[in-house]
């Protein structure tokens, strides 16, 4: 079989959609996002556990307990994806029900998205408001 792909364009991994790995990296970079997220998130559950209900109000009264929520959840979501994303490409070998998988998965992850991050946005506005 004759490839007309050049030496540089195997050597680089780039396949017929010249994406090559950047999911791969960009898996990466997520990955090492959420490692200090998790870390202040775990913190944050367990002094909630610890004090009781006066610390959640004080923690959630925060804008920047908000934004850290915002991105983790985003952080997630996005990692995710990519995660599921890959696997149903690599396992699923009809191309329509892969397609329809992934639409799914983007409905569902978008859906959740919203729904978490809406959640916090009418917290802190009731929070304003009162």
């Amino acid at each position: 079989m004759t490839t007309y792909r050049s030496p540089l364009s195997i050597a680089r991994g780039l396949g017929p959609s010249h994406h090559g790995s950047s999911h791969l990296r960009i898996q990466r970079i997520t990955s090492l996002f959420m490692i200090p997220l998790t870390f202040w998130f775990l913190v944050t559950i367990m002094m909630l556990i610890k004090n009781g209900e006066d610390y959640l109000e004080k923690i959630f009264s925060s804008s920047w307990t908000s934004i850290l929520l915002i991105a983790y959840f985003s952080n997630i979501a996005y990692h995710g994806v990519l995660g599921m994303k890959v696997i149903i490409e690599d396992y699923v070998s009809k191309h329509f029900i892969r397609a329809m998988l992934i639409v799914v998965l983007y409905a569902a992850t978008i859906i959740t998205w919203l729904s978490a991050v809406s959640a916090l946005l009418v917290h802190n506005l009731l929070l304003i408001i009162s």
